[in-house]
């Protein structure tokens, strides 16, 4: 905010700025790795790995500027205002069984 008073002229100039920067890395994994027999608890019994991963931003950037100028013969005002928000979800969710298991056992063969 900015005010000027003046018996002749007055001048004002008032800036207003707001930034928002967010960023969301996540690496998120769900495995089993390097073991030699697994049982599933009887036949028909599959097995699953699953991951999840949610990832959100909620961002608000408000910018205000006010600007009065008050003078006898000139008054001059300018205001500006300006917001910016940047978001950035970078996320990896990886699920896996690694090593050991072969493909045959993995099959039921």
């Amino acid at each position: 905010m900015a005010l000027s008073f003046a018996g002749e002229n007055a001048v004002s100039v008032s800036i207003g700025l707001a930034l928002a920067h967010n960023r969301i890395d996540n690496d998120v994994a769900a495995y089993i790795v390097n073991v030699g027999s697994l049982s599933t608890g009887g036949v028909g019994n599959g097995l699953t790995v699953a991951v999840m991963e949610q990832s959100s931003i909620t961002a608000t950037a408000v910018a205000v500027a006010v600007s009065a100028a008050i003078g006898g013969n000139v008054g001059v005002a300018v205001a500006g205002g300006g917001a910016e928000s940047t978001n950035v979800i970078l996320t990896h969710a990886n699920a896996f069984i690694q090593d050991r298991l072969s493909a045959r056992r993995r099959q039921g063969r």
